[in-house]
Parts: structure tokens; C-alpha cells; sequence
């Protein structure tokens, strides 16, 4: 229990006998297949020449015999205690661990493991200095920087060793020999020269015709790029082989025997995913974009590659968040009707990542090397033995035991540098760095045995002197966690605070739960990303034993602890000060029920996105008194002046892509999060706010992937609301006000018409487009290249989306402005999502100026809205090609265009490797409002219904706002609509009223869009809106109507 009562200062330790220069290598006993060692033979010879005593335990099952170190000067002796620096591999005996010593070894520590409690206390016990080889890292400013000292590609060639057995045994079960039988495991060879030997016979007798009793093509499929996969198609390429492609596979897979060599292909993430909504991208496979968004994809390995490999190499990083390379019920129809045919895809599969349950889902568990297959079969599941049907899998944890010369090899060039260095640091002077003064270890404070040590090594310490070292200390908050969880009850009044910064370096963490201790609090650790050095999070559960007051003392002095160590960066959120059983959140429960959000003083708003739109949201929303608004963004100078507009707002520098920690704990300290971010980056954030129950709100239409976070949303009881813009936004509300008025009188929709637009006001349309821009022109392009759907009339009507441009026409709403209407998307999507299912009209259209259309057109029939490279040498307008045949009708509306943005003669280009991010520059600078210059937001709504008593009414609502100098129509629109939703969900229902549902919600629901509407009638944003009846008389009228 030793190490649960230790928080203290890292105390003096000796390093003085280090003039002995003596280096102890440990008997390694953690399994009978560890036979690796720290330094082999030829480094401790190199140590002994330099004068450095060297003694190795005698061990009987080390790889390299006694009689090969005593060689090269080595004392062989069970007694260390000459040893001030002790070697080993994985963790030693700890019966046999010496006081006062310096030990190396894999501790298995850093991530507060219990099973290792009582190592790590008699690390302490004994005041043992112990650096661990998994935090030896090479300096460098990286959030990961790599190790230094590792095993390298052995897995991946041990590997692929073992799967030519495995395969061996598959075929015979079919009463097919091959050569693969006489390949044995890797742990049967000498070393791996005999190993490749052996591979390279068996080469020979393929080519002689070892697989002539096959007919068929084996076909070998690796995936991955890493040094797993790297160290498998090393020893691939031993045998008679060809590389081939993912195209060429279904080909070569119908080719009957005999073959006289074996297939190999590396099927790269290209081949293997695909976006789950191909229209959301253009171009070629963004290999960064799938990293960053996995959850736009779906697996397509069953389809384009898994039906025609015979053996599965893989060796991918995965975990949750991509989508599974093949999984059960996949196999399962691969295999369908074939399942004894030897024919059959997927004979094997040797998963070298070892991910049970992951990438490959039927990798029920982990094999040995003494047992390193079973057998998978989709109907049957785990067997023990290798049969007919089935696949053969095979998943060993521990593979570069299995070569251990080579492995050691690799190891000790990489630790013996090391081992040097901590020699050669004895006795000089350490110079403790700005932030080793902030948390108080001066020159007389710092360990004599770590004076000048480079930090690479001073960070590997976990401890020294009977206690953890400042970087390490939250291992024994770790344990203390764990030891009382189960043991005692929940906590009646206690809160939740969540930190970001440089915790470890700084000492904060440990400042932290001293606070809490020392002013009679207890804690728990809920979760702790450990990266000693860099900046990280935690979440610390605080326990005030049923007392307020010391809740609230508790809470203060930390927050004034974390202001006061700025060498520390911190942030702190704080969840829930109260009675935690209320739910820490204060959300709703789960299973679907209703949100109740507290409002009032302590609310905390986070707003991802600083851009134009974000201005009025954030003015609106940091109207409140004791409201904190935190506006983050990649460029921290515009979130800060975004933050300024509201009465209590902060900006954060934020990159929601790479700083996934720092977005975890932004959201986990919301009560709602507002996502101004890019469409295809809304989802990632929507589902950590479903993890940790936080709401949600966005203006954009709802996706594939946000729509499928429903169940889980509302499993959690929080709220995914979208489509609270403009358009989508204030057209849906608007137009269910007037539908659910007609359903409640009985009547039905029998014409649906809504048109909307952002332009610029009438005298700011100078151009011959008549449009500008206020932001990225992309948007634009890309929408005029949408397919769409609508019904007028009765009839269907649908347009591709190169042809949409053509499909415009004019429009008398708004007549004095003389404009026309494309059609927008699909819009008979929206018949189920209105309840106007059959009504003969159903139209959504964007409106803009006459003329825009065909001089857009112009521009995208000759090719320069493509997203593609402008061909080779080509560097400036006047050498793009133009599709001359086709803007033959428009050569007018090209010229007039050409001339306006400068796309002739030897402009340059500002990116010729794309079409359309060269006019897109060009449009941003050409196509720009000027200062005094108004844009002007239009929407109007042509509704009618048939009534029970047989009259037409025709409904006609109308917005038209113009901007001003303060602020643009659309950035008001857009941003304050946005910004009442998410006030909606703060402050909950008025008495009377239907709360919001969770789940993922747009506001087409009553209890959103009618309060919605009030508040912006009350903002100054109201439609006009008017009724004509056409009596049931005039037959001929409604006839027209409902035809």
C-alpha cells in the first residue's frame, strides 16, 4: 500500500557509485518463450573496452548462451550488487530486486496497472531509480515523438514465417500436400538466416511444381504500411512471386493451375473504403481525409478484394472509429454455398496487428506461440483444430520472441547509445530548465544521479529515491482510484472538473489532488491521457463527503492554482458543483427522454468556428448575464475577437482535426456546443458529444453519418439539432407555422413552393454575373453541380447536376428584382419530413439574379468549374483549355466572364494542379464586396391548400433583409436563427409548452420552430405573410389548383 501514500517531492538519490562503471544484465523470467536480451554479446564487448565491469546472470534459456558473454569480458554471477545500472527485457523477479540501484526495463507502469502495484512498490520500498524503455523517445516537439528503443519489423517477419505453416495445414485438411508443410513456426529456426533458407527451398519446390495439385491461384493480400507489413512482404519476396494490383485480381483469381509461383498484392485504403456519400467530395481518394473523418466511410475490402484472396496479411493500425476490414456476416457470404471448397476466398487469415474483435471481427482471441492457429467457421465459430470449412486465423501477441537473436540485435543498437550516455552524465553539472524552476526544483533540489542528463532520458525516469518522479506521480492517483472503486457509494455532493495543459511538467496534477486531500476531499481519476511533456487532459471526480462549503473551497483553490502556475497552460472546466447524483451534466436522462438544461449563471456555450456567421451568434448568446461563451478556432486572433462580443467570452486556439484531447475537453465542460465548422466536420464532433451527453446544434443539413448518431443520441438524452440557418433553417419554420395551421383545419397541401436566396442588394449587382461573395465562392460552384428532384404539377421532373444550370427559369416572386430560380437538391425528400406526402407540387428552388444561370453556365460547359489539374506546363488562364464546341451557344456570356475575372492571355493561375481553386481565387478577389456595398437575404413561400369545405387558400410568406455597415443580411440571418435554437435549448420549455425531443432534430417540430419564430420576430427578422381564398365555386380554380 506503499505507493498509494506516496505524492511526495522527488528527493535526493545517488548516483556517486557510478564511478565504478558497473552494468548488470538481468535472467529474464516473465515467460518460458523470453529469451530476448537487453544487450547482446558484441555490446557488452564494446562496453568492457571502454572500461565499463559488465555482469550477466547466468540463465539457461537466454538466447545467447553464458559462454558467449564470459568471451568478451563479461563476469557471469548471480550477485548484482556491484550493479548500479541493471538491464533487463520485461519485468524481473522482485525478490530479487537491489536497494539503491538503477534499473531499465519494459515496467508496464506508466498507465497505473494494478497488476504491477506491488513491482512499482517495491521500486519505491527499495529507492531503485527505473527507467522504462517505453517512455525513451527521441527529443522532438511532436505530440508522439518516436522511440528510441523498440523491436522494430519482427512481428511482421515472424509473422509471415508462421502463416506458411498455417497454410499448409488448411490445404491439407482439403487432402492437399504443399511445400508450405515443411516450413516450420519461427521459433524452430536457429536464427532467420536459417529461416530464409528454409523459405528459399521451399521456393525451389514451388517451382518445380509443389503446387500443381492446387489449381488455383494463391493469392496474398497485405494491407497496411507500416513496418509490420513492411517485415511480412520482406519474407514474401523470398519465394517466386508476382505483385500485382487490385484491378487485376478478379482476373488473375479465374486462371487455373498449374502456377509456379504465388500472388502478392498490397491493397492500400484506396482499395479498401469509400465515402459513404460520394457527392460530399470530388477527386481522387484523400488518403489525410479518411484519417481525419473515418466515419464518412464505409469498408469495401468484402467487395473489391477479399473475394479473391486466398491468405490475408494483415497488418493495419485500427481502432473504433474506421470501419471494420471484414467482418463476421461478410466472411460469412463470402464462404456462402463454398464452405469445403478449397476454392473459396479467405483460407487464412494471419492478423500481425493482433487486434482481437477488430479490424478482422472474427479474431475471436489472441493466440501462442505454442498454439499460434484455430479455425473460425461462420456457422460453427471457434474450433481448436484446423478443418475443412472455416478460415484458419492466426493472432500471436508476443512475435518478435520468436526471433530473438535479431530482434536483440535491433534492440541493443538502439539502448546500448543510451546505456553510454547515462554513463557518461555521471558527475556533471545539471542545469535545470524554466519550467523545472516553476514547479520548484532548483540546482540543490535536482537528483545528483540525473545532473546533465539529456532530457529524453531525465523524461524515461518513473522513479528515483522512494519516490515517483514529478512527471509520473499521477500513477499513484491512478491506483488510488481503482482500490476504491467498489468500495464505496456514490457521492452525494461532488462535482466533476476537467483540466487541459502541461499537468505533468508543471506539477499541477499533483498540486491538484493535494488541494482536494489536503481540504478534506477525496478523488477519483475518471480518465487520463498520459503524455509526460506535452499537453494533456484529465478528469478528476471530487468527493466533498456530503459538505457544500468544501466542495465550493475545493473548487476555488484549484481554479486559483491552475491561474496562478501559468507555466502550466491549463485550462479548467468544472461539471456539475453540486449534488452529483442530479447527473453531472444536468441533462436529461437516457433512453430517449426529454432535455432539461439549467439555465441561468454557470452556463458554458462552445462554439466551434469563427467565421462570419459566428459574430451574431456569439453577440446574441453572450447576452446573459453569467453566461461563458468559448469560441474556438484554428487562428486564435479571430477567436478571441469573436469572444469579445459577448458579455463573458474566451477564444481557444483549436484544430478540431489534430487536438482531438483538446476538443474532448471543450466539450465535455458545454452545456451546448454550436458547430459552425465545415459540413463534413460535423459528425466527429457529434459523436463526442454524444459520448459525453453534451448538445449540439447546427445549420447545416442533416448527413448520412449524423442521421445514423440518432438512437445513440437519444440513448444519451441529449439533443443533435441541425438545419437552423437560413436555408435550411428559417424556410422550414416559416413553412410548417402555415402546413400545421392547414392540418389542424383539416385541410391538405396541394402546392408547395419555397424559394430562397443570398444576394447582393440590387445596386451592389454591378457584374456580369450579378452575384459577389462575402465568403469562400466553393460553396456556390458546388452546388450548381447538385442534382435535382422536384413535382410540379403532378408531373416528376429530375435534372443531373451538369445540366442543373439549364434547368433555371424565371420566377415572379420578389418581381421588382427581376430574378430566377434553380432548383435546389431534392425535393421530394422533404414531402415526409413536411407530412405533405402526394401533393401534386412540391418545389425548392434558389433564387438569383437572370442571367446568373447561363453566364455560370458558361463558364462550366468550357471546363473551368473542374476540380482538376490544368494540364501539364500550364501555369496561366490563357492555356486552359476551353471546350469550344460546347460554349459555342454562350461564347458571349464567356467572353463577358473571361474579361470580368481575368481568365485570358498570361494571368497566372494560383494553383494550376486545380481548375477550380484557381477560380475560386479568382472570384474571392474579383467578385468581392466592397466597403459601403449591401448584401441582401430573399425567401419567399407559395403554399396552397385544399380545405374541407372545397375553397383554395393560397398562403404567401415573404422575408427580404438587407445588410448593413454592422452586419451582412446572411451573417444575421444565419447566425441569429442559429443562435435562438441553441437559447431554445438552454433555458427549456415556457410553462405550457412541449419540450425539445432528442435525438437528431431539425425544427420542423412545434416545440422548436413556434418559439423560434416569436424570438425572431422580436430580433426583427419577420415574414410577411398573406391568405387569398379562392372560393369553392370557381371550379375551374381549384381544378388548376390540386391538378
Amino acid at each position: 500500500m506503499r505507493l498509494l501514500l506516496i505524492r511526495s517531492q522527488l528527493t535526493r538519490i545517488s548516483f556517486r557509485s557510478f564511478s565504478s562503471r558497473a552494468v548488470g544484465i538481468l535472467d529474464e523470467c516473465y515467460t518460458k518463450w523470453e529469451r530476448r536480451v537487453p544487450l547482446c554479446p558484441s555490446h557488452v564487448a564494446e562496453l568492457v573496452k571502454s572500461g565499463v565491469k559488465v555482469v550477466v546472470e547466468p540463465s539457461k534459456s537466454r538466447i545467447f548462451p553464458d559462454v558467449d558473454y564470459a568471451k568478451v569480458g563479461a563476469q557471469l554471477s548471480n550477485d548484482l550488487s556491484p550493479c548500479h545500472v541493471i538491464l533487463g527485457v520485461k519485468q524481473p523477479d522482485q525478490s530479487k530486486l537491489l536497494a539503491q540501484k538503477t534499473y531499465m526495463f519494459f515496467s508496464h507502469v506508466i498507465k497505473g496497472q494494478t497488476e504491477n502495484k506491488q513491482l512499482l512498490d517495491k521500486v519505491l520500498d527499495l529507492n531503485i531509480s527505473l527507467f522504462d524503455y517505453e517512455c525513451i523517445k527521441q527529443p522532438s516537439v511532436q505530440k508522439k515523438a518516436p522511440r528510441l528503443v523498440a523491436f522494430g519489423k519482427f512481428a511482421g517477419i515472424a509473422g509471415m514465417i508462421n502463416t506458411f505453416q498455417g497454410l499448409g495445414q488448411k490445404l491439407l485438411s482439403h487432402g492437399i500436400s504443399t511445400p508450405f508443410l515443411a516450413c516450420p513456426p519461427s521459433h524452430m529456426h536457429t536464427d532467420l538466416a536459417a529461416a530464409k533458407r528454409t523459405i528459399k527451398h521451399m521456393g525451389h519446390r514451388i517451382v518445380k511444381g509443389g503446387l500443381d495439385a492446387l489449381d488455383l491461384p494463391l493469392v496474398f493480400v497485405f494491407t497496411g504500411t507500416g513496418n509490420v507489413s513492411k517485415g511480412a512482404q520482406e519474407i514474401f519476396r523470398l519465394l517466386p512471386h508476382k505483385m500485382v494490383d487490385v484491378a487485376e485480381l478478379p482476373a488473375l483469381w479465374q486462371q487455373k493451375g498449374p502456377h509456379k509461383q504465388l500472388y502478392g498484392c498490397v491493397a492500400t485504403d484506396a482499395d479498401m473504403v469509400k465515402l459513404v456519400d460520394p457527392s460530399t467530395r470530388t477527386g481522387a481518394f484523400n488518403v489525410s481525409h479518411y484519417r481525419e473523418q473515418p466515419h464518412e466511410y464505409a469498408s469495401t475490402f468484402h467487395e473489391t478484394v477479399a473475394p479473391y484472396t486466398s491468405v490475408l496479411v494483415n497488418g493495419i493500425y485500427w481502432d473504433q472509429r474506421y470501419p471494420r476490414l471484414l467482418t463476421k456476416a461478410q466472411l460469412q457470404d463470402l464462404h456462402a454455398g463454398r464452405e469445403e471448397d478449397v476454392r473459396r476466398p479467405v483460407l487464412m487469415v494471419s492478423d500481425i496487428s493482433c487486434d482481437v474483435n477488430g479490424s478482422v471481427e472474427f479474431l475471436e482471441r489472441s493466440t501462442s506461440i505454442d498454439r499460434p492457429y484455430f479455425d473460425y467457421d461462420p456457422t460453427q465459430g471457434v474450433r481448436d483444430q484446423i478443418q475443412r470449412s472455416g478460415v484458419t486465423m492466426m493472432g500471436v501477441d508476443i512475435l518478435p520472441s520468436e526471433l530473438p537473436m535479431e530482434a536483440s540485435s535491433f534492440f541493443g543498437d538502439r539502448l546500448l547509445p543510451v546505456v553510454k550516455e547515462l554513463l557518461a552524465h555521471q558527475g556533471t553539472t545539471f542545469k535545470p530548465s524554466a519550467e523545472l524552476k516553476k514547479i520548484g526544483i532548483e540546482i540543490s533540489d535536482a537528483p545528483p544521479g540525473l545532473e546533465g542528463l539529456p532530457s529524453y532520458l531525465f523524461d524515461a525516469c518513473i522513479a528515483a529515491g522512494g519516490a515517483l518522479c514529478p512527471s509520473y506521480e499521477y500513477i499513484a492517483g491512478l491506483m488510488q482510484q481503482r482500490l476504491r472503486e467498489g468500495v464505496e457509494g456514490p457521492s452525494q455532493v461532488g462535482a466533476e472538473i476537467r483540466l487541459h495543459g502541461h499537468l505533468f511538467d508543471s506539477g499541477l496534477i499533483n498540486k491538484v489532488l493535494d488541494c482536494i486531500e489536503s481540504n478534506g476531499g477525496h478523488f477519483s481519476i475518471v480518465e487520463c491521457l498520459v503524455q509526460p511533456h506535452s499537453k494533456t487532459s484529465a478528469i478528476i471526480r471530487i468527493d466533498a463527503q456530503g459538505d457544500q462549503a468544501v466542495l465550493d473551497t475545493i473548487v476555488g483553490k484549484i481554479q486559483l492554482l491552475v491561474q496562478a502556475l501559468e507555466s502550466a497552460e491549463a485550462s479548467i472546466v468544472v461539471v456539475g458543483q453540486g449534488g452529483m447524483n442530479a447527473g453531472a451534466k444536468l441533462h436529461g436522462g437516457a433512453g430517449g427522454g426529454s432535455v432539461r438544461v439549467q439555465s441561468g449563471a454557470g452556463q458554458r456555450v462552445v462554439v466551434l468556428g469563427a467565421g462570419r456567421v459566428a459574430a451574431s451568434l456569439v453577440e446574441f448568446l453572450g447576452r446573459e448575464e453569467g453566461r461563458t461563451v468559448v469560441v474556438a478556432s484554428a487562428i486564435k486572433a479571430e477567436a478571441d475577437a469573436c469572444a469579445a462580443l459577448a458579455r463573458s467570452g474566451s477564444g481557444r486556439q483549436l484544430d478540431v482535426r489534430g487536438q482531438h484531447g483538446e476538443l474532448e475537453a471543450l466539450v465535455g465542460g458545454a452545456d451546448v456546443v454550436v458547430s459552425l465548422l465545415p459540413a463534413g466536420m460535423h459528425v466527429p464532433v457529434a459523436e463526442e458529444c454524444v459520448r459525453q451527453r453534451t448538445h449540439l446544434v447546427t445549420a447545416s443539413y442533416v448527413s448520412d453519418g449524423m442521421r445514423g448518431l440518432h438512437d445513440r443520441a437519444r440513448t444519451a438524452g441529449c439533443t443533435l439539432m441541425n438545419e437552423v440557418g437560413l436555408d435550411p433553417g428559417m424556410d422550414h419554420m416559416s413553412a410548417m407555422s402555415i402546413i400545421d395551421e392547414v392540418r389542424e383545419r383539416g385541410g391538405r397541401i396541394v402546392h408547395f413552393a419555397s424559394l430562397c436566396g443570398g444576394l447582393p442588394a440590387p445596386e451592389a449587382a454591378d457584374n456580369a454575373l450579378r452575384y459577389k461573395f462575402s465568403w469562400s465562392p466553393r460553396g456556390v460552384l458546388a452546388a450548381s453541380h447538385n442534382n435535382a428532384r422536384w413535382r410540379w404539377e403532378g408531373e416528376e421532373r429530375a435534372v443531373d447536376g451538369r445540366e442543373l444550370l439549364g434547368a433555371a427559369s424565371d420566377t415572379e416572386a420578389f418581381s421588382e428584382l427581376g430574378l430566377e430560380v434553380v432548383p435546389n437538391r431534392d425535393s421530394l425528400a422533404y414531402e415526409s419530413v413536411y407530412g405533405i406526402e402526394g401533393a401534386p407540387t412540391v418545389f425548392r428552388g434558389t433564387l438569383r439574379y437572370r442571367g446568373f444561370s447561363r453566364v455560370m453556365r458558361a463558364l462550366q460547359v468550357a471546363g473551368l468549374t473542374r476540380d482538376v489539374p490544368a494540364g501539364d506546363g500550364v501555369v496561366t488562364w490563357g492555356r486552359v483549355a476551353r471546350d469550344e464546341k460546347l460554349v459555342v451557344a454562350l461564347r458571349k456570356e464567356l467572353a463577358q466572364c473571361e474579361e470580368l475575372l481575368g481568365l485570358t492571355g498570361d494571368s497566372p493561375m494560383s494553383n494550376p494542379s486545380s481548375i477550380l481553386d484557381s477560380l475560386c481565387h479568382r472570384m474571392e478577389e474579383r467578385l468581392k464586396f466592397e466597403d459601403g456595398e449591401r448584401d441582401m437575404v430573399v425567401m419567399h413561400h407559395d403554399i396552397r391548400a385544399l380545405m374541407p369545405d372545397g375553397d383554395i387558400e393560397a398562403f404567401s410568406s415573404s422575408l427580404k433583409l438587407f445588410g448593413d455597415d454592422r452586419m451582412t443580411a446572411m451573417c444575421r440571418t444565419v447566425g441569429v436563427t442559429t443562435a435562438i435554437c441553441t437559447q431554445l435549448l438552454l433555458q427549456g420549455p415556457a410553462p405550457g409548452e412541449k419540450e425539445i425531443p432528442t435525438g437528431v432534430v431539425t425544427p420542423v417540430c412545434k416545440e422548436l420552430y413556434a418559439p423560434a419564430l416569436r424570438m425572431l420576430a422580436e430580433e426583427g427578422l419577420v415574414f410577411e405573410e398573406s391568405k387569398t381564398i379562392i372560393a369553392g365555386a370557381n371550379k375551374a380554380a381549384k381544378d388548376k389548383a390540386v391538378s
